[in-house]
């Protein structure tokens, strides 16, 4: 989904933080999973024998078709120095802003693609941004 809010979409900050949230930029796209986490296996007839350990679980993915490189480098900083952190976001099946402790599974930076000015013997003078970056948050 095109994103058509400018708002604050999904905060983070460190566990056991009492500061405010750091807000991500409005992501272009937006997508929560929940998730149902089991034990199984199959018997000795082939039959699917399974435990549910824990339902619910959340996943929030987003996909932001540009941002600038102060933009990138708040992500990317963020997530380089927090590897669990509380995270404010948008519950898409609460219909409401949630919190949750979670972990980005994928940093910013392995899916950038770099748009750049270069000089006249093709060096990097200046990074614009970065387009289709993509990052998951993943519920502890």
């Amino acid at each position: 989904m095109a994103s058509v809010y400018s708002g604050k979409f999904v905060g983070v900050r460190p566990v056991g933080s009492t500061g405010s949230y750091t807000y991500l930029p409005t992501p272009s796209e937006y997508k929560m999973t929940s998730a149902t986490l089991v034990d199984s296996g199959r018997n000795t007839q082939g039959v699917a024998i399974a435990s549910v350990i824990r339902s619910g679980v959340r996943k929030v993915e987003m996909i932001w078709n540009f941002l600038t490189q102060a933009q990138f480098s708040l992500i990317a900083s963020f997530f380089d120095t927090n590897f669990f952190f509380e995270c404010r976001y948008y519950d898409t099946i609460l219909g409401a802003m949630t919190t949750k402790v979670m972990y980005c599974s994928d940093r910013p930076s392995d899916t950038a693609h770099i748009k750049v000015e270069t000089d006249q013997n093709g060096d990097i003078t200046a990074v614009k941004g970065y387009s289709n970056t993509t990052i998951s948050l993943i519920e502890r």
